[in-house]
């Protein structure tokens, strides 16, 4: 992804206890330039995204699952980001640009983008708490069987390992 740097105005703030309607609800009034970035480690892994904000409009997010190498890109993302404002184990970073720079960013990154229309539903995307099963729609969840697992199943399961 390319991506400005911008100006830091938030760094490292934590998940837990922030409210995200409150926080891009804030971000919306202020005609904000930038973007709101999120990092979270959960039972997949780290992921990581953001969202773009253009004169205080959601314009575009985008969304990756490190360990399994998938990402997710405009109103899918924001679902997903949204979820990882839920984490427990998660940080939030403001970083503010200028219109133009917005404006270079969505050009250089079209599947970024979506209309405002996708987002009539925005409100049902809020979560209180993350969502794993959420990421179910974008990665293969593979459940891994322990040793203990495998002697029950052949019917050794009393053998201590």
């Amino acid at each position: 992804m390319n991506i400005p740097s911008g100006k830091q105005v938030v760094s490292e703030l934590a998940t837990s206890g922030v409210d995200p309607k409150k926080m891009l609800g804030d971000l919306m009034k202020k005609n904000f330039n930038g973007y709101v970035s999120v990092t979270c480690k959960e039972r997949f892994g780290f992921e990581d995204g953001f969202v773009i904000l253009e004169n205080g409009v959601i314009k575009g997010s985008y969304y990756k699952m490190l360990k399994n190498q998938k990402d997710a890109f405009g109103k899918d993302a924001l679902a997903l980001l949204l979820n990882a404002f839920g984490s427990g184990f998660g940080t939030i970073d403001i970083f503010m640009l200028t219109k133009e720079q917005v404006d270079l960013m969505l050009t250089f990154n079209e599947k970024v983008k979506f209309e405002a229309s996708d987002l009539s539903k925005i409100k049902d995307l809020f979560k209180n708490k993350y969502d794993p099963n959420l990421l179910g729609n974008y990665i293969e969840v593979q459940e891994t069987t322990s040793k203990y697992d495998l002697f029950k199943k052949i019917g050794l399961g009393n053998i201590k390992i």
